[in-house]
């Protein structure tokens, strides 16, 4: 459910960006604002179907830490 919910929030901040996206890029504050939103989203996201994965709890920890440090490196 989680993802579902992310997922729909990505998109309507996707929309949003698009559609303002000058006004987005030319604010110094709201571009990195704008790039963590959808971060912060789309890890959710994986995170979620990561979890939603058969398999076990130990590579299912891997992989979430795995994706963490990339996101977080983003």
């Amino acid at each position: 459910m989680i993802g579902t919910v992310n997922g729909a929030l990505v998109g309507l901040v996707f929309v949003a960006l698009s559609i303002h996206l000058r006004e987005v890029l030319d604010h110094p504050v709201l571009k990195p604002r704008a790039v963590l939103a959808l971060v912060v989203l789309a890890s959710q996201i994986v995170i979620a179907a990561i979890v939603l994965t058969p398999q076990t709890r130990e590579l299912m920890g891997v992989e979430i830490l795995f994706f963490n440090g990339i996101f977080i490196a983003l």
